[in-house]
């Protein structure tokens, strides 16, 4: 047994006064050890750079040992709207690391990025706007996907559909703004292993499947480098496709896994409890491959 509560434990706060003020919006961004790639510089002069300026940027450090530690101190040292916290080891769990941010979260809404995207100058201002002029617990934009020797390509156009959705992923995190009750509503992210590539498309089929509001802006609000980054999850990260779905589809079960999911709940969710997915192994060696590849 794992608890999140274990996981999430340790945090150490860079203190610059960032609890002085109370931001409109709250951005939420795990890293790991992305300075070493030259990513991350980047992406977070992308977002202290925004034209709307009203935010706090918390960044939730997973144990870099690459520099990034003395990179973001550096901007932390003179913005006192990034909220810099740190733990010294690793857990690899990303989304225990981004709830630890939605938790810390002051602000009324709610935006994502991760260390290896960047977004467009005013992405924050057209995705607050949107959230504002619809009313939605939720609001995604566009976001472009560098490929290697390929033209970008953009990612977020297909509809939004519960049927579409189940099937994949259409919504791409760093493009994301939700108002703080959506998690009041649906839970957090899901940090069970079986889910760290896949726990944001989880929660958008998750909200989307029990009725959320949501609504696509229809602009590029950033770029997405992780699809040609070495060191991105998606490329480092196995997935159990068959099982990781069936097990975040299983209506069945949700009402119970949202629960567990809930605030007040969440620090007793066992992360590597093999009980949550058994249902969806259908013998002794598809156990063995997650076993092998997956814990």
């Amino acid at each position: 047994m794992l608890k999140f509560s274990q996981v999430a434990e340790g945090q150490k706060f860079y203190e610059n006064g960032f609890r002085t003020f109370s931001p409109k919006v709250s951005i939420v961004m795990p890293t790991y050890c992305r300075n070493a790639e030259g990513l991350l510089k980047g992406c977070i002069e992308s977002v202290v750079n925004q034209t709307f300026k009203d935010f706090e940027f918390i960044i939730i450090d997973d144990g870099s040992s690459d520099g990034s530690q003395q990179l973001i101190e550096s901007y932390a040292m003179i913005d006192p709207r990034i909220v810099y916290v740190r733990h010294d080891v690793n857990s690899g769990f990303p989304a225990v690391r981004t709830n630890e941010g939605i938790m810390l979260a002051r602000a009324p809404l709610i935006a994502f990025i991760f260390d290896d995207n960047s977004w467009k100058p005013n992405a924050l201002q057209i995705l607050v706007s949107a959230v504002e002029e619809t009313g939605a617990d939720m609001v995604y934009g566009d976001v472009e996907m560098t490929l290697t020797n390929e033209t970008p390509k953009r990612f977020g156009t297909w509809p939004i559909t519960i049927e579409i959705l189940q099937l994949i992923n259409t919504i791409a995190n760093g493009g994301v703004l939700c108002k703080k009750s959506f998690f009041e509503t649906y839970g957090l992210y899901d940090p069970h292993l079986i889910l760290r590539r896949t726990c944001d498309w989880d929660l958008w089929s998750r909200a989307l499947r029990l009725g959320a509001n949501i609504q696509h802006v229809q602009s590029t609000v950033g770029v997405e480098h992780g699809v040609v980054s070495p060191v991105s999850l998606g490329n480092t990260v196995h997935l159990d496709f068959k099982v990781s779905t069936a097990y975040a589809s299983d209506d069945s079960k949700i009402a119970e896994r949202i629960s567990s999911l809930m605030l007040k709940s969440i620090d007793e969710y066992d992360v590597l409890d093999p009980e949550k997915i058994l249902p969806y192994v259908r013998n002794l060696k598809e156990w063995d491959d997650i076993e092998r590849n997956i814990y």
